[in-house]
């Protein structure tokens, strides 16, 4: 019989405690860190544990899944209370992604959404396109708290008996840093800072944004050809850090960048994030009017790679913290306003 270690059991309660989600992220923070394994997968782990994966004992890593999306049961309940009284005449939301929209450590972009939207989210801290594709397939599942899996189901069955208007849609970014080592050159003295991007190969930068950029055109035409309309959007530029457990540590020990070659990182990612920019707005732009972009490129990141963000709107490398994602939302919110 396999016995929970304790961190386990003290998680889980937190999770199913009465605690106000603020609460619980708060201590979560405290309790527990975001690593990458080796295929871009997320997980967590107790905090401090050692950085290095074979140095790992069976207690450091932590296994509570609704960790993965804590806040889902809050925005469900608040989407319900706007999708069904008479006072709210906005429109009804489904979002789908990644930890932009389902974080566990600080407030988020659908979280400050749903203060204003009706939003019913699917989004799961982590997920990769694979993972938001194989939620749709039949039969129809459940999370814990009774949300409908996957996006054409819940399109096609709307839990309210009203049809959803817009779909946002948040993803991309796992399926790319899990796939970083394959796609940036080891570190070269000799190499141009413009150059290190791998673009060929089958495990290449390109390969792996063309068929990010493809399910991206697959779900957009799904969800069109249902009626509804899409909200996209760029990642901001990161703020990757010497050691850090997404970016960082994978420059530093994978790819032998020199330690503190933290402008180099900047720039060879903020390439990245703008070659990503560019596949979604080709999206968008031939979409004659159904796909909306929403660019948060330069909101709490910056294209000024020798200087960096300000460190004051950053949880991790990745993520914003809860004023960061609410810059985030203020600037998506702008862009909202001019269609609904």
């Amino acid at each position: 019989m396999t016995i929970q270690p304790r961190i386990d059991q003290e998680l889980h309660k937190l999770v199913q405690s009465k605690k106000t989600e603020d609460e619980k992220k708060r201590e979560l923070s405290k309790r527990i860190e975001a690593r990458l394994d080796h295929s871009g997968r997320l997980f967590f782990v107790r905090k401090g544990a050692p950085v290095d994966p074979r140095r790992m004992s069976p207690t450091d890593r932590v296994n509570v899944d609704d960790i993965y999306d804590l806040g889902r049961p809050a925005k469900r309940q608040r989407f319900l209370q706007l999708a069904k009284s008479p006072k709210y005449k906005g429109p009804l939301l489904l979002a789908e992604g990644d930890s932009w929209f389902e974080y566990p450590f600080a407030k988020d972009l659908i979280k400050y959404a749903g203060e204003k939207y009706a939003v019913l989210s699917l989004a799961r801290a982590g997920d990769t396109w694979a993972n938001i594709l194989d939620e749709d397939r039949d039969p129809p599942k459940k999370y814990s708290d009774g949300t409908l899996q996957g996006l054409t189901h819940n399109l096609d069955k709307p839990e309210i008996r009203r049809k959803f208007n817009f779909v946002m849609l948040s993803a991309g970014g796992n399926d790319l840093i899990g796939q970083l080592i394959n796609c940036v050159y080891e570190f070269d003295p000799h190499r141009s800072e413009d150059q290190y991007i791998k673009h060929q190969g089958p495990g290449g930068f390109d390969a792996v944004l063309g068929l990010v950029a493809q399910e991206y055109r697959d779900s957009v035409k799904s969800v069109t050809d249902r009626g509804a309309n899409v909200i996209l959007h760029t990642y901001d530029y990161p703020n990757p850090v010497s050691g850090g457990e997404y970016i960082g540590r994978r420059f530093e020990h994978d790819l032998h960048f020199p330690m503190g070659a933290v402008a180099l990182m900047r720039r060879v990612v903020n390439q990245m994030i703008d070659l990503f920019h560019k596949e979604l707005a080709a999206i968008a732009n031939a979409s004659k009017g159904r796909v909306l972009l929403v660019d948060l490129r330069n909101t709490i990141g910056t294209s000024d790679y020798l200087n960096g963000p300000d460190s004051r709107w950053w949880y991790d490398e990745m993520h914003g913290n809860r004023q960061g994602f609410g810059r985030l939302w203020k600037r998506m919110d702008a862009e909202l306003m001019k269609i609904f």
